[in-house]
């Protein structure tokens, strides 16, 4: 069995010592595959009230959707993200995810994540790929 960690509590690298970097509380979610890592890190995002699309292969990870509910709590969808990535560092796979054309603004959001950009836009009408290269300090945050 794997555990799925939200995040190192302040620098731990020990299981069960997990914190999602979102409001103190910690979550610690028992997973046995990579469909069901996939499940909880959805199930996780979903009770911060971020809406999140993630599949998870044998080669990486795509996150399709991240999207913050306008009623969740500020600084959710950073939670979502540093959960996927603690999970992508600890897996050893990439995250590559896709900043639409007219969203630029999110590249340096995403960079704060360690995302690079792979493939530029071409012009306003393109959208950009990014991909984050697992870390063996976890996910910032």
């Amino acid at each position: 069995m794997m555990r799925l960690m939200a995040g190192m509590k302040d620098g731990s690298s020990e299981p069960g010592q997990i914190s999602s970097g979102f409001g103190g509380w910690w979550d610690d979610v028992a997973v046995e595959n990579a469909a069901t890592a996939a499940d909880a890190l959805c199930d996780y995002a979903e009770r911060l009230g971020v809406q999140l699309t993630v599949h998870d292969g044998p080669t990486g990870i795509n996150l399709e959707w991240l999207w913050r509910r306008p009623l969740a709590p500020r600084g959710a969808g950073a939670a979502v993200l540093r959960a996927v990535c603690g999970y992508a560092d600890r897996t050893g796979r990439p995250v590559r995810l896709i900043v639409l054309a007219g969203r630029e603004r999110l590249l340096g959001y995403y960079a704060q994540f360690g995302f690079e950009v792979m493939c530029p836009a071409e012009d306003n009408t393109g959208s950009a790929e990014l991909v984050r290269t697992p870390t063996k300090r976890g996910a910032p945050g």
